[in-house]
This record gives structure tokens, C-alpha cells and sequence, in this order.
């Protein structure tokens, strides 16, 4: 698909209407609906120039007439806004051992159902492939053309410099790029992005972080990252690698880490780590209502903890606040670094709730000085999982319409 086709413009010379009219669609899908005037001053067009562009837009199919707008006194103005349908995203979010994949329409709405497949970065040789093919399954049984894709946003784990588009945690022959590789594979516009910052993202255009300008977003599962927000942005650092809150060090010459590190906060307080001392408590004869939710101790995971604990099981409990603890101490660095408004916990371990939100609450208090404590909310995502996915399609759409955001 060639990225300009679905808004080029016969006879305009150069590049500056197609430029336009993709800043006049990211401000429609950011702000929603508005008005020829309104854009018009947006942009500082003249209003027969505005109304010529919408024009267009309405003949290819973006934008459509949605309603009426307050009057200032005359007859009210015509509303456009994007038409959900007029193209779709792919979002993909893959981990180390399992990829759900959706759909997504310019509404930001899932098409058909989400598909989780057991396949991932570290137990499969062919992941891109695997993943391709059920793209376009997915895309099949949505009825979904290829040429209606506006692109891919995939989120994955790891360093990923978004400048050269290389992942070194899961480096490619001859250092090639990721973004090259999948786009090699799903043939289109591809944006790839590291997990938790595009679950930060996520969380600031459409969960608990929306509206608010300081925010910490844990992203909890088999790893511990962090999504930073700070005045309304997602901090990336430099190279991009900004939030590996899991590699800090918190246990003085303690285990070794995959990073090469020892002592890391991953080696103590991820959910891999929640789940290996159960299975070794477990088979070591510990009594816990665990065992009565799997066959055998290996199939123990991380949401069998969470259930157990959720019905009682005092072992299960006292896991996921031994958690906490080095959550918390750790956490207390980062809070008396950024005086954050918010903390938002993701991922996996967001399941459990109260069970994980309160035992952080309550031990910060041991190492946060008060008065900072004091202005911090401890939320619990209400996207869960989806914050990752639902963080793709702000990505892709803030690279293709050249949306300067607020949060991006």
C-alpha cells in the first residue's frame, strides 16, 4: 500500500494539500468532529480552501457529516468527522511466549473478536511468519481487504531503539531492522514501538491516565517495565530505552538476571518470579488451594496465584505481598525522582487488584517521605491487558497523519 495514496490529490503541485489534509484528519481523530470554520482556525486556512479539503476528504471516504453544531446565533454549522470504517489498524502485542492481535477501526473500536495465539519471541523460530498468517486470517474473516489497512502497530518487549528500529534484546542477523522485517512479511506501513510504552500510551489516550500529566504506568507480567508520563508525554529517553524500572537494582549481590545484571527487581517481584517460588513451594509440599486448580505443578501460572489468592489461600496472599514489598521500595525511588500525580498498575498482576494496589499502598508509606507520598494515586488499570493494544493504533495513526499530540 503506498502510504499517500488514500489522500493524494489530483492536480495539486508538491506535497503541502496532502500534508494538510493529513494534519485536518489526525486533529479529527484526536479532537473528534469539527466544524470548516473551526478548522479553519485550527489551521489558519481560508474557509473555501478548508471547505475544499473536507470535500475531498468526504469524496475518498474519510470524513463524513456526523451532525450540527452549537449555534452563535445564525444557522448552526455541519460537523465532519473521520467515518470509522474508512480504514483499519492492526494492532499486535507480542510478548516473550504468547501475540494476541486485533483489529481496529478509526473509532478505535475492535473489529470481530481479539486473538491470543501461544506464540512468541522466545518459543517460536517463525514468529513473524506465524503472526502474518493470522493477520490475514483475521483480516479474512472480517471481510477486511488489504488495501483498507492504514498499517500495523506491533508492541514487544525488550530494547528497541525506535530511531534505528532495532530490538537488542531480541536481535536479528546483521543488527536488521524489526520494523524492516515485519514489514518485509505484512507488506504495509509498519510502527513498532516497546510493550509498556505503548501501554503508557494506551493508558494516556484511553484509561486511567487520560487528562493527567505526571504518570507512572507498571507493566507487570513475566518482566517489570515502566511507561513514563511527564507533562502530558511519553518519555522516552534518548535512545528510546526510558523505563526499564525491572533492571534496577535492589538486591545486592543477588540472583542474576537475563540482562546480565544480578539483583535486578525482575529476579525478585515479576510475575516469572511469582510463579517459580510458588511451583517450588508447591512441590516442595506446601498446602495451598493452588493445587486444586491445576494437574500438576507445572501447569501452575500466574492468574492460578491470583485466583487462589482472590478465595483466601493465605500462601498465595503472602506472595503477592512479599511483591509488593520490593515493589514498593523500588517504586520509592522513582516517586522521589518524579513526584508522579499517578501510578498506574498493568500487565498481568493488575488482575489481582487490591490484593497487589493496597500492599504497595500501605508499604510506601515505610519508604516515601509523606508530603510527596501524599499527592499520589495508586490505580489499578481498567484496561488491563488492552492497554497494550489499544496503545498501537494512537502510534500508528499519530506516525501516518503526522498528529503532533499531546501524549504521543
Amino acid at each position: 500500500m503506498a502510504e499517500t495514496d488514500p489522500i493524494s490529490i489530483a492536480g495539486t503541485p508538491g506535497t503541502n494539500r496532502t500534508l494538510m489534509k493529513k494534519k485536518i484528519l489526525g486533529v479529527l481523530y484526536k479532537n473528534g468532529p469539527g466544524s470548516i470554520t473551526d478548522i479553519s482556525k485550527l489551521f489558519r486556512l481560508s474557509i473555501p480552501t478548508t471547505a475544499s479539503i473536507i470535500n475531498e476528504l468526504t469524496n475518498d471516504g474519510w470524513v463524513g457529516q456526523t451532525g450540527m453544531g452549537n449555534s452563535a446565533g445564525g444557522r448552526p454549522p455541519v460537523l465532519y468527522g473521520l467515518q470509522p470504517h474508512a480504514k483499519y489498524i492492526v494492532g499486535i502485542d507480542v510478548s516473550r511466549r504468547h501475540s494476541r492481535l486485533a483489529v481496529f477501526t478509526l473509532a478505535n473500536s475492535p473489529v470481530g473478536n481479539i486473538v491470543e495465539i501461544p506464540v512468541g519471541l522466545e518459543n517460536s523460530d517463525n514468529t513473524t511468519q506465524i503472526l502474518t498468517d493470522h493477520v490475514s486470517k483475521l483480516l479474512k474473516s472480517n471481510d477486511i481487504p488489504q488495501s483498507k489497512l492504514l498499517g500495523y502497530g506491533i508492541a514487544m518487549p525488550g530494547l528497541h531503539d525506535v530511531r534505528k528500529g532495532i530490538n537488542y534484546s531480541y536481535q536479528l542477523p546483521g543488527n536488521t531492522s524489526v520494523a524492516t522485517l515485519f514489514s518485509e512479511t505484512l507488506e504495509g506501513h509498519v510502527c513498532i514501538e516497546n510493550d509498556t510504552k505503548s501501554m503508557a500510551l494506551g493508558e494516556a489516550w484511553f484509561g486511567r491516565a487520560k487528562g493527567i500529566k505526571d504518570a507512572l504506568c507498571l507493566n507487570i507480567g513475566t518482566g517489570i517495565g515502566m511507561g513514563i508520563i511527564i507533562d502530558g508525554k511519553i518519555f522516552r529517553g534518548q535512545s528510546g530505552f526510558s523505563g526499564e524500572f525491572g533492571h534496577i537494582q535492589l538486591v545486592t549481590d543477588g540472583k542474576l538476571c537475563y540482562c546480565g545484571k544480578t539483583g535486578c527487581l525482575e529476579t525478585v517481584a515479576s510475575g516469572a518470579e511469582i510463579v517459580r517460588k510458588a511451583k517450588k513451594s508447591i512441590a516442595g509440599g506446601m498446602t495451598s488451594l493452588i493445587s486444586d486448580f491445576v494437574s500438576d505443578t507445572s501447569a501452575i501460572d500466574l492468574k492460578t496465584i491470583i485466583q487462589a489468592a482472590s478465595e483466601g489461600d493465605i500462601f498465595s496472599i503472602q506472595l503477592l505481598e512479599d511483591t509488593s514489598e520490593h515493589l514498593a521500595r523500588g517504586l520509592a525511588m522513582v516517586i522521589h525522582l518524579l513526584n508522579p500525580q499517578m501510578i498506574i498498575i498493568g500487565g498481568s498482576l493488575s488482575a489481582a487488584g487490591p490484593l497487589i494496589s493496597e500492599p504497595i499502598r500501605h508499604k510506601l508509606t515505610k519508604y516515601t517521605i509523606g508530603q510527596i507520598l501524599q499527592d499520589v494515586s495508586i490505580q489499578i488499570s481498567d484496561l488491563g491487558r488492552d492497554a497494550i493494544l489499544l496503545g498501537t493504533i494512537p502510534y500508528v495513526l499519530s506516525n501516518y497523519f503526522e498528529l503532533q499530540s499531546d501524549n504521543y
